[in-house]
């Protein structure tokens, strides 16, 4: 098992093999790196990670590349362009596009922005897909980790080695993405209504699902389970709005007056009688604008 003291620099793609359930894959470096690897202590059960799937002939979207280095293992996995990233644990800000997070935690009572780790440390990034799907990466150490996401659709993840990696995806939503993780790392439970919780429950704002909205994602998170997520909503773009309104109404609303507003309040009608009324309405006005009366 030579290299693991920074003697021998290596490098090339990583070898796999399916793990937990279907598009859940463990990377290592070799077969001596995945045999040398410390136990998990991210799984909740160990031994699913160090178990492979039988009889399952699924093959990974995508492959990270790895460089060993002076004890250090460098992973690299690349993405499509406009690939944006989430997660990689308590840090300021939601999305991590462009930054580079330390996975080492600090007391950082006044940490802002250019804050680069806080207190608790999860290497773990969410990649967000331009087809709407998502991929999550694990890197499996305890030790200091570098995730840097400077570059353009690509993670790059730098710790001691030997360290595995587990990606989750891609799946078809950040929500999948997201669930299949839980079965990874917790017992995972439903999350009880927010009426029927026992014991104490804090004030009502610990009590109220949170909001947050960063590019084209809207997440929903109720901070008194630990900021767990419940949703995560795709925002459609100025151009996905107009296709959906050619596509749905026929015509394409002029951006002025009370037709812009309506297009607007009609975006954000649920379903149901509402939208059929409202969208007659706009009809009438439409044909009123057109000179053709109601």
């Amino acid at each position: 098992m030579a290299g693991y003291e920074g003697t021998e620099t290596r490098s090339g793609k990583m070898i796999f093999e399916p793990i937990l359930e279907e598009g859940v894959f463990r990377f290592d470096c070799s077969a001596d790196d995945r045999n040398a690897a410390f136990p998990s202590i991210s799984f909740e059960n160990p031994k699913v990670r160090d178990t492979p799937l039988v009889n399952v002939n699924n093959f990974p979207t995508y492959i990270p590349s790895f460089e060993c280095v002076l004890g250090q293992q460098i992973v690299t996995i690349e993405f499509p362009p406009n690939t944006s990233f989430y997660g990689t644990g308590e840090v300021s800000g939601l999305e991590r596009t462009g930054k580079r997070i330390f996975t080492w935690n600090t007391d950082a009572w006044g940490y802002g922005a250019g804050t680069t780790s806080l207190y608790q440390s999860h290497p773990w990034v969410l990649a967000v897909l331009p087809n709407g799907e998502a991929l999550g990466v694990l890197a499996d150490t305890t030790r200091r980790c570098e995730i840097d996401l400077r570059k353009e659709a690509n993670v790059k993840l730098i710790s001691s080695s030997p360290y595995p990696v587990i990606t989750f995806g891609p799946f078809a939503s950040p929500v999948d993405v997201l669930a299949s993780f839980s079965r990874a790392v917790e017992n995972a439970k439903p999350i009880p209504d927010l009426d029927n919780v026992p014991g104490h429950k804090g004030t009502e704002l610990s009590r109220t699902p949170v909001e947050v909205k960063s590019g084209d994602w809207a997440l929903k998170v109720v901070p008194w389970i630990g900021g767990r997520i419940i949703s995560m909503e795709h925002l459609p773009s100025e151009k996905e709005k107009q296709q959906w309104r050619i596509e749905h109404l026929g015509y394409d609303l002029p951006e002025n007056g009370g037709l812009a507003l309506m297009a607007r309040a009609h975006l954000e009608v649920a379903g149901g009688g509402i939208a059929n009324r409202a969208a007659e309405g706009w009809r009438r006005e439409k044909r009123r604008c057109d000179g053709g009366g109601a």
